[in-house]
């Protein structure tokens, strides 16, 4: 998250994101046989929730993002912007380990990538494009 809000403090500011350090972009569920485990299970990214905002030079980070196992949905809204280097999304986010089962990306002319063949026959289901 430092990376791609341009706050070097974020990490610092929010130890535990899922606990008393919330970020309102970040959504953690109990897990279902032990009700003392948080799990990010939703990550909501766009101006509405990012202060600072995102910088021009912004990146979805691989690494960042394989931490976020339980992940089940990622929503990005005007965060990549026509005017900056083009950022791709990810492959990770389409792998079999991968626990996402819904993206939706709007207002996003920077951002790039091809959409996966595994993700074609379940494209309408999985995955929103505007």
């Amino acid at each position: 998250m430092a990376e791609l809000l341009g706050d070097p403090a974020w990490s610092q500011l929010h130890p535990w994101p899922c606990t008393n350090t919330s970020w309102s972009g970040l959504q953690c569920e109990l897990v279902s046989d032990d009700a003392r485990v948080l799990r990010a299970t939703r990550l909501h990214l766009g101006p509405d929730v990012a202060t600072p905002p995102f910088r021009p030079e912004a990146r979805l980070d691989p690494t960042s993002l394989r931490g976020l196992p339980h992940l089940r949905t990622l929503s990005i809204f005007c965060c990549f912007g026509a005017t900056q280097a083009p950022v791709e999304l990810p492959p990770v986010l389409f792998t079999s380990s991968s626990s996402l089962e819904q993206i939706v990306l709007k207002s996003n002319p920077g951002l790039i990538g091809p959409i996966p063949a595994t993700l074609v026959l379940i494209l309408v289901s999985r995955v929103v494009f505007e």
